[in-house]
């Protein structure tokens, strides 16, 4: 009986433990217990939900420009870039042009902020030298969907802000450029 009283007591301890409302525990550096509130690229609700920060960014619908060459930031690619933080950042651009309009892109960035972009055409024509950012690069295209990779770096001083794909028919033309859905733009802090 003194051992099932002593079980007893034991889970009643533990009942009586207060955990605040999202937090977990995890072992400390001393090997104890101790409640914590998730943080960094996820969070835990009080009924065991999971939430991951989105680092992908997928697009789920075409969008099409005609007729311009003035950048313009994409409907979904974009992200709020925090300050004093470096990125990474990859974009599998699916997109369909004319090779009369052909396509350019840049990013706006916040004030302060700095980097440099790259193109993977994956073709005989293009440059692949990397550009500063605020220096739109051109795609030489045609009317077939096109896959290119666009590699970015950036660097964000003491101001916060959004960062954008933006882009254009490089020659104004009265014919469709459409940037595809499932387009992706992920990005990763790196130091």
């Amino acid at each position: 009986m003194g051992l099932f009283l002593n079980m007893m007591n034991r889970l009643q301890v533990l009942a009586d433990l207060l955990l605040p409302s999202g937090n977990i525990i995890v072992g400390d550096a001393n090997g104890k217990a101790a409640s914590v509130t998730m943080s960094g690229d996820a969070t835990i609700s009080n009924t065991g939900v999971l939430t991951l920060k989105n680092i992908a960014i997928a697009k789920a619908a075409d969008e099409t420009v005609n007729n311009s060459d003035t950048l313009q930031d994409d409907d979904e690619l974009k992200f709020d870039a925090k300050a004093n933080t470096k990125y990474n950042i990859t974009i599998f651009l699916f997109l369909n042009s004319s090779g009369v309009a052909d396509f350019k892109y840049d990013f706006s960035i916040p004030a302060g902020a700095s980097g440099d972009m790259q193109t993977g055409n994956w073709s005989s024509s293009g440059s692949n030298d990397a550009t500063d950012i605020g220096t739109p690069i051109v795609v030489a295209t045609t009317a077939v969907v096109r896959v290119t990779c666009i590699l970015a770096r950036m660097e964000i001083a003491a101001t916060a802000g959004e960062v954008a794909f933006q882009w254009a028919q490089n020659t104004a033309e009265v014919s469709n450029t459409i940037v595809k859905a499932g387009t992706c733009l992920s990005m990763v802090e790196s130091v």
